[in-house]
C-alpha cells in the first residue's frame, strides 16, 4: 500500500501535471479522465502503462472537448460489464460518466473500461451530441442494439478486446499467445458486448 500515493501522483502527472505537484498551471491541460476513487485511478495506470490501445484512446481524449469521469459500482447487473452515460454539457467541454462493474477482476475491468473510451472517443469525434437523447440517436445511426434502449459498437468491441490482449503477459510462444489470448476474447465477447452505452436509470 505505501506504493499507492507514489502510483496516483505519477498517473496524476500523466494526465494533469499540476495535479501532482499541487500547484496550479493556467497553461495545463485540462484533465479528461477523471477517476471517482483510488480504485478507479489504479485501473487507469494500469490502463497507461500495460495497453498501446488504452494510451492512445486516452490521448485522443485530452485533445477533445470530452470530460469522462470513471466510477465503479458494485450494483450492476452481472451480465454488464459497463456503461457510458451523457451528463451534462457547458460552452466549452461535454461530461459522460462511465460506470464499471465492480464485481469483475482488475484486468477485465480495464479492457471494460477500453471498451467504454473508445465509445467516449466516438461522442469526441461527435460535436453534435451534446445530451443524453442525442448520445442515443448518434448509436442509433452507428452502433448496434444490444437490449432495450441500450447499443454498442463494433470498435468499442474491438477496443475492448486489443486491451484485453494488451495486458496478457505471455512473451515465451507468441504463437501459442495469439491463440489463447483470441480464445479468451471469443469466450468473453458477449460480456465485452454488454458494455454498452445506457440511458439513464
Amino acid at each position: 500500500m505505501r506504493t499507492l500515493p507514489v502510483t496516483i501522483a505519477c498517473l496524476l502527472a500523466l494526465i494533469h501535471p499540476a495535479a501532482a505537484t499541487g500547484g496550479l498551471d493556467a497553461n495545463a491541460p485540462i484533465p479528461r479522465l477523471r477517476p471517482e476513487s483510488a480504485e478507479a485511478a489504479r485501473l487507469i495506470d494500469q490502463g497507461l502503462q500495460r495497453s498501446p490501445t488504452f494510451r492512445r484512446l486516452v490521448a485522443r481524449l485530452q485533445d477533445s472537448d470530452v470530460i469522462v469521469y470513471v466510477r465503479l459500482r458494485p450494483d450492476m447487473s452481472e451480465s454488464l460489464g459497463g456503461s457510458l452515460r451523457f451528463l451534462t454539457s457547458s460552452a466549452s467541454d461535454r461530461f459522460l460518466l462511465v460506470s464499471l462493474n465492480r464485481r469483475n477482476s482488475p484486468a477485465m475491468l480495464v479492457a471494460f473500461l477500453g471498451h467504454e473510451l473508445q465509445h467516449a472517443a466516438e461522442v469526441a469525434d461527435s460535436p453534435d451530441v451534446v445530451n443524453q437523447d442525442e448520445l442515443r440517436q448518434l448509436y442509433r445511426r452507428i452502433g448496434v442494439r444490444v437490449r432495450q434502449d441500450a447499443f454498442d459498437s463494433q470498435a468499442a468491441q474491438l477496443a475492448g478486446q486489443a486491451v484485453r490482449l494488451e495486458l496478457r503477459d505471455q512473451p515465451d510462444d507468441v504463437r501459442m499467445a495469439r491463440h489463447v489470448g483470441w480464445d479468451d476474447v471469443e469466450r468473453d465477447t458477449r460480456r465485452l458486448a454488454g458494455a454498452s452505452v445506457d440511458s439513464p436509470e
